[in-house]
């Protein structure tokens, strides 16, 4: 006569669930350090890649201190092709209160 593996008995299945417990902690505590390291890497490459104001721009936000009533920012062509105190004169508005960030 063959005796079958069984686990219907309660110390058994006590030994099974215990098992079974500890491999779903394991896989959770893994996924948890894979999906840590993961964002850590993109915060890290994020870093590097993300400017939030760009060295160009930084250099003319002084210009915004005097609460300028108009402001120009673009491109070249803005930067190129847009005269502040001209502007200024056309709106009827003193000197400084227009600007071109671009």
């Amino acid at each position: 006569m063959m005796r079958g593996l069984s686990i219907s008995e309660k110390g058994s299945l006590r030994r099974v669930q215990a098992a079974s417990a500890r491999w779903i902690a394991g896989a959770l505590a893994l996924t948890a350090v894979a999906w840590l390291v993961a964002l850590a890497g993109l915060l890290a490459l994020a870093n590097r890649v993300h400017d939030d104001v760009p060295v160009l721009l930084a250099i003319k936000l002084p210009l915004l201190a005097s609460r300028p009533e108009l402001i120009f920012a673009g491109e070249s062509r803005t930067v190129y092709q847009v005269d502040p105190p001209l502007a200024a004169q056309l709106i009827g508005k003193p000197q400084g209160s227009v600007v071109n960030i671009a």
